[in-house]
């Protein structure tokens, strides 16, 4: 019988700031599709806000208080967001 027990360490003080974010998410199995209702966005627009193409800071503070650290989200872009509805997140 193997003893062997591995540990996950996870080291979020390296590496690309998006890898170690997606890292994060999912140790703390975070669902994407939740981060997005939380964030009132769209799967497709969280995607695009964790690699900093379009990241309004009023979505950065939702994801925070989320659960998602500050320091793995981008710098907010300065633009604004756009409500999204229901039907479309």
């Amino acid at each position: 019988m193997n003893t062997f027990e591995a540990k996950l360490i996870l080291d979020l003080t390296q590496g690309p700031r998006l890898n170690r974010l997606l890292a994060f998410v999912a140790y703390h199995g975070f669902d994407r599709k939740d981060l997005a209702v939380a964030a009132n966005s769209t799967v497709d627009q969280l995607s695009k806000i964790f690699r900093g193409k379009n990241a309004p800071e009023d979505k950065i503070n939702l994801l925070v208080q989320a659960g998602i650290p500050r320091c793995l989200l981008p710098q907010p872009s300065g633009r604004k967001s756009r409500a999204v509805s229901a039907e479309a997140a």
